[in-house]
């Protein structure tokens, strides 16, 4: 697709490039010269669009291959691993904080 892109691009500069040297023509009539500014402007619109479209495949790319990675296939769950000693069984095994044990009489 890039090379589609660069390839308008490139033919829409080029069109570019002859309008400018066909208004810089002192001859050129005023019509004429509004039709050629009218054109320029819908080019000007089709390769901004054309970068838009670009910028939105690559953002879309890049989302897929970080969600999907190289491979394409999604990212396997069992590569997650929680330790279970780190986990405490019941309250009992948590940390005591020694604040928490003082006698309510003292």
């Amino acid at each position: 697709m890039k090379n589609e892109t660069a390839a308008n691009y490139l033919s829409v500069k080029d069109r570019l490039d002859e309008i400018v040297e066909i208004v810089s023509d002192e001859e050129i009539s005023l019509d004429d010269a509004l039709d050629l500014y009218e054109e320029a402007v819908k080019l000007g619109l089709s390769v901004s669009n054309l970068l838009e479209e670009d910028i939105a495949e690559e953002e879309l790319a890049s989302v897929l291959e970080e969600q999907f990675g190289e491979s394409g296939q999604p990212a396997d769950s069992s590569d997650i691993s929680a330790d279970s000693s780190d986990i405490p069984a019941d309250s009992s095994d948590m940390p005591v904080d020694s604040n928490d044990t003082q006698e309510e009489g003292s």
